[in-house]
């Protein structure tokens, strides 16, 4: 039976190895992760209430996981510089070495511009 061109890349990508159609849901690999800043902070405090002590311990592959500082350049607020500050310092911890920091540009757009991520793969975001 006939794909949507987004089944043809979730049924690619789904874990069980079937064919996937619409409404499924699935264990899927995926092929990268975009961070965006918005999410820094929380994933921080989530880490650190959950008891490591020093934030994450680790991310699931430095490789694959891009980190895009894309709004609030200059920043506005001493909160901003804050949040910039961390995700600076844990970028640098984690090893994650796909950091673009105060560039001109939407993270969105920026992924495809920097060759972060070509046709037929599934990257996941935390923005929009």
């Amino acid at each position: 039976m006939a794909q949507t061109m987004a089944e043809k890349l979730f049924s690619g990508h789904n874990l069980a190895g079937k064919p996937v159609r619409a409404g499924d849901i699935i264990e899927a690999r995926i092929d990268g992760a975009m961070v965006h800043y918005h999410a820094s902070e929380p994933m921080h405090d989530l880490a650190l209430q959950a008891g490591f002590k020093e934030g994450l311990p680790r991310v699931w592959d430095p490789e694959r996981i891009f980190v895009l500082v894309d709004h609030h350049q200059p920043t506005l607020s001493q909160k901003q510089a804050d949040d910039n500050a961390l995700i600076r310092k844990e970028v640098e911890r984690l090893g994650i070495r796909c950091f673009h920091d105060s560039e001109p540009g939407i993270a969105h757009q920026m992924m495809a511009d920097y060759g972060l991520m070509r046709p037929g793969e599934l990257v996941v975001g935390n923005d929009s």
